[in-house]
């Protein structure tokens, strides 16, 4: 069974929430030299990121309106996430393991045309990202589902978000979802891994990495943003 990845960041990062003026300058900077260097090595082709003030409106929307109880996607993260998708513009984005929205949220802001759906086993979660996702008026698709066995539902898959952890196996639970949603993914979409920088997920990612290769990703790297980490992948 999975469970998602969301958790307390109990750190000197920038957390989800408001941030003030002087963080919200340096977070701007960090995440714009991150992308510009996803730029350069090719895993997007587009940069559109200088436009934080439109980050900074959808952000404070999803700070007046979103219930986040507890989350490791911090204001960095939330750039990241927002930015990739505003510079690869998906047409349809998944996210597994979308807890109360508080990842898929920030690829839907980048992205408001984009079709986007949020696989969680937790119907709790998943009735609050409902609730969240009403609040901010963008419509996502938000299932009660395992992402191992709902890929003959989905549509061809752009930008796929894994934020998925396994109580026994941890980040191992990554490499069947990989596997079990490869018949909606294709050469060119982006697939990102939540927490690949984190020690206790070490080797779990060597093995997600493998299964990479595998596949026969065009190339795949780790983006150390925050504490946690972003793997990106250009399939």
């Amino acid at each position: 069974m999975t469970r998602t990845g969301a958790r307390v960041v109990a750190d000197s990062d920038y957390t989800f929430g408001v941030e003030n003026p002087r963080e919200q300058q340096i977070n701007d900077r960090v995440a714009d030299g991150m992308l510009q260097a996803l730029v350069s090595h090719g895993f997007v082709a587009d940069h559109r990121a200088e436009n934080w003030a439109a980050f900074r409106d959808w952000q404070a929307l999803v700070n007046a309106r979103f219930e986040v109880p507890t989350s490791s996607i911090t204001t960095r993260m939330a750039r990241l996430l927002y930015a990739i998708s505003r510079a690869a513009q998906p047409r349809t984005i998944v996210c597994a393991g979308s807890a109360w929205g508080n990842a898929l949220v920030w690829l839907a802001g980048g992205s408001p045309e984009a079709e986007c759906t949020g696989l969680d086993i937790d119907p709790d979660a998943s009735a609050v990202a409902v609730r969240n996702f009403e609040a901010v008026d963008r419509a996502v698709n938000i299932l009660v589902e395992d992402a191992r066995t709902v890929a003959d539902r989905l549509p061809p898959v752009d930008l796929l978000l894994l934020d998925a952890d396994d109580a026994e196996t941890g980040k191992g639970i990554l490499v069947p979802i990989l596997e079990s949603l490869a018949p909606v993914l294709h050469p060119g979409s982006l697939v990102l891994a939540h927490d690949s920088a984190l020690p206790t997920f070490a080797r779990d990612f060597v093995s997600y990495r493998t299964a990479l290769v595998a596949r026969a990703a065009q190339r795949t790297i780790n983006v150390p943003i925050d504490r946690c980490g972003l793997e990106v992948t250009l399939l």
